[in-house]
């Protein structure tokens, strides 16, 4: 018998840099014993692990090409699984990268392209995702974040 609040069979995790997922490891590896930790590129063709209930896609569209990064997430979100995906939405004062004192964050500026909700259901519905429920959240700073939430067929 579990309790109600067991948690999921499985936890996966996805980087394009290694060193980020090894420092994932070393810092969540006690706390979370069954966390599969993989290091790809979900725009790559194939399979990078076995597909899960829900792929949780939080502010990665803006640096990735949209329509090939939905396809490899259908493939790694099984059937009838969600996609919980978090976009930045643009803000009319203020810099899409935030000021900071980590200098690894403005290099990304540049590689940095803001993508509409719109865009998002559009190339969703071609990957086979259906919208469930969207939603626009404020950051204490003032920033804004769209929620989107699919179903895949």
């Amino acid at each position: 018998e579990q309790p109600a609040c067991a948690g999921p069979d499985r936890l996966c995790g996805l980087d394009i840099n290694p060193d980020y997922i090894e420092a994932a490891r070393r810092r969540l590896a006690e706390r979370l014993p069954h966390l599969e930790l993989h290091s790809g590129d979900i725009e790559a063709p194939g399979l990078l692990f076995e597909p899960l209930e829900l792929v949780y896609a939080a502010l990665i569209f803006e640096y990735v090409d949209v329509p090939r990064a939905l396809q490899g997430i259908a493939r790694h979100c099984a059937s009838g699984g969600w996609l919980a995906a978090l976009l930045q939405l643009r803000h009319e004062s203020m810099s899409a990268v935030s000021p900071s004192p980590y200098t690894s964050l403005k290099v990304l500026q540049p590689t940095m392209r803001l993508v509409s909700p719109e865009e998002l259901r559009r190339e969703a519905d071609k990957a086979g995702f259906s919208p469930v429920e969207s939603k626009t959240l404020v950051s204490a700073a003032g920033k804004r974040f769209a929620v989107e939430v699919f179903r895949r067929a």
